[in-house]
């Protein structure tokens, strides 16, 4: 037998949904009147309640976004060529690009270390600079120190 006044835990339980959606759907307008027992004690008529939930499911359901959304959408899937398997992001045309040490082999960083370390040696000028004779420090460029 299901009881004749209900609370807003057990809207929320024969709804199948949690309490915070439960006083989400008390604030509708269409939702049933509150039967008020005191200051702190209010309930709802189950017949009531079962009577909301059947215009519920009676209604019909609004579009799941507007109509100019819903196209702008479409477009930028075609643009990047679809969509794979329902995901909502563009699918990459190929792998990603290594990145890091971590993806290289252990012949590869000793190598680079290497041709690294000599080329800043070759590019050295006199001022001491590590780096190309083409790259100016911010001072070098705009004030012409060293």
């Amino acid at each position: 037998m299901t009881p004749l006044l209900l609370d807003i835990d057990d809207v929320a339980a024969a709804l199948g949904i949690g309490r915070r959606k439960a006083y989400e759907l008390r604030r509708r307008p269409d939702f049933p009147p509150a039967i008020v027992l005191s200051d702190r004690c209010v309930r709802y008529r189950s017949t009531d309640v079962a009577a909301f939930v059947d215009r519920l499911a009676a209604a019909p359901r609004p579009p799941p976004e507007p109509e100019q959304l819903r196209r702008g959408n479409a477009r930028r899937r075609e643009a990047v060529g679809g969509l794979d398997g329902g995901c909502q992001w563009p699918v990459r045309a190929g792998p990603r690009p290594a990145k890091g040490r971590a993806e290289q082999t252990s012949i590869e960083p000793a190598s680079a270390a290497v041709s690294a370390a000599t080329a800043n040696v070759a590019n050295k000028g006199a001022a001491g600079r590590n780096r190309a004779p083409s790259q100016q420090t911010h001072q070098e460029k705009h004030h012409g120190t060293k």
